[in-house]
């Protein structure tokens, strides 16, 4: 099974919040809590109701989690 990160998404590439928080692994409320704490990637937002996450923004926060020496999601 590939990961997320093997994918060929374009830097810009935005992944909705549900479908990034199914990619990492994480219940929705669980990211949402990590983004308030500050913990989270950067989130984009793409109308009043429906936020997401830029793909060069997911790799950003995946290399800070490792260099932080979190545990990979």
């Amino acid at each position: 099974m590939t990961t997320a990160q093997e994918h060929d998404y374009p830097l810009d590439h935005v992944h909705r919040w549900k479908a990034w928080c199914a990619m990492v692994g994480v219940h929705p409320v669980t990211g949402w809590r990590w983004v308030q704490v500050g913990r989270g990637p950067v989130i984009t937002k793409l109308s009043a109701r429906l936020i997401g996450v830029r793909h060069r923004h997911h790799l950003a926060w995946l290399a800070a989690r490792e260099q932080n020496g979190e545990a990979a999601v």
